[in-house]
């Protein structure tokens, strides 16, 4: 490949920010791609002559948002060392201007944006991780901040429902899976009345039987990609119930799930809407949207050189 594009982790407030630097750090090991630490800050060069901040409050607070970045290289780099991994490339930097603009602007030079964001009460920065998971130019993650009851089992979980999205997402999810060496559950949720299926007219859906219908529509998204990672454990299962609450339940011990960045019928409006504010509220694990860079829109996937990694690190407070 020509270029390496590094895994972006934005960090705010210390050492609430650690799952998320803890993720991304064993994400670009795995990789063998450069992690990016970042923060960013409003600029605060006047506007106007008449109206002027203190140099000292300026500089008080690019002091501060460098030694947030600062505290987090060297957490990332203790997180490498445990793992055995003594060259990996990390790199901080404070970015100044609009927060969201400048974290849109910075994903279309990275292969993953990674965030941490709270279960109890929603994200964090909602709006910016909204607008992220809407237009970011590569995948997101979001890593809850809070550890689970529970912990966390080694294998990811994809949510599947039949759409252009869920292929990226099913792409994504194989890709980790055969990364990781973790196996693969796919999961596909479905109602009555959102039916996902092509073989299904809603004319005489009482008549078929639903559930073998909505099976079909997984094992036909899932049949090319088991041929191409032949080394992934597949295992899936088509649930009938409301697809937020499915994949919840599958997944709160997961140690990933990814997700489209939209979908049909149960996931309309995963990321945008009540069900994306469901979805991300009640975060169950790290999760992945998958999103493919625009600028390679017959790949939905973008490669990386293949790298071994030691056991998962776990980050020492």
């Amino acid at each position: 490949m020509s270029e390496n594009l590094p895994i972006t982790v934005g960090v705010v407030a210390g050492d609430e920010d650690y799952p998320a630097v803890e993720w991304a750090t064993y994400e670009a090991a795995v990789r063998g791609a450069p992690l990016q630490i970042v923060t960013v800050i409003e600029d605060l060069e006047p506007t106007m002559s008449a109206w002027r901040l203190p140099a000292e409050y300026c500089h008080d607070v690019a002091r501060t948002a460098q030694g947030v970045v600062t505290e987090a290289s060297v957490v990332a780099r203790i997180i490498a060392d445990q793992a055995g991994v003594r060259d990996l490339d990390i790199a901080s930097q404070v970015l100044k201007g609009g927060v969201r603009d400048k974290l849109i602007a910075q994903s279309a030079d990275s292969a993953m944006m990674v965030f941490g964001a709270h279960t109890s009460s929603g994200l964090r920065h909602d709006p910016i991780s909204s607008a992220l998971a809407t237009h970011a130019r590569c995948p997101v993650v979001l890593v809850p901040v809070a550890g689970g009851a529970t912990t966390p089992q080694h294998h990811i979980v994809v949510g599947v429902d039949g759409s252009p999205a869920s292929l990226e997402a099913v792409a994504a999810a194989f890709d980790e899976a055969d990364r990781r060496g973790a196996p693969l559950m796919a999961i596909h949720a479905w109602q009555e009345n959102q039916l996902h299926s092509a073989f299904v007219d809603a004319g005489d859906s009482r008549s078929i039987d639903l559930q073998n219908a909505e099976t079909a529509v997984l094992t036909e998204q899932l049949a090319g990609w088991r041929q191409d990672y032949p080394d992934v454990a597949v295992s899936f299962q088509s649930a009938h119930g409301d697809p937020v609450e499915v994949l919840t339940q599958f997944s709160r011990d997961a140690e990933l799930l990814v997700v489209g960045s939209r979908g049909l019928g149960g996931f309309t409006g995963m990321l945008l809407g009540s069900t994306s504010q469901r979805l991300m509220h009640e975060l169950p694990c790290p999760t992945l949207i998958a999103r493919h860079r625009p600028e390679n829109e017959r790949a939905l996937l973008h490669r990386f050189p293949r790298r071994a990694f030691a056991t998962k690190p776990t980050t020492r407070h």
